[in-house]
């Protein structure tokens, strides 16, 4: 049986899969320009990213100007 915790989980993610859905290029880059501005990305040597599916933010842009930046770029193992 599911618990109020998981309806919300649910609903959120619902909720945040359309917001993906309806994310245009635009503003996929926005996010990558944004996360390259951060001191965080300027200092670190190695970059952890997810592979984009269908509906995510796709990560292709970040992945290639890490490695241009000289990056180790890793992806999680499944």
């Amino acid at each position: 049986m599911k618990s109020d915790i998981d309806f919300e989980k649910d609903s959120l993610r619902k909720i945040f899969r359309e917001k993906r859905k309806n994310c245009d290029r635009s503003a996929e880059n926005k996010i990558a320009e944004n996360l390259f501005a951060t001191e965080e990305y300027k200092a670190a040597e190695r970059l952890l990213l997810y592979a984009s599916l269908p509906g995510e933010i796709n990560t292709d842009t970040i992945f290639l100007r890490a490695l241009s930046d000289g990056k180790k770029v890793y992806y999680p193992k499944t």
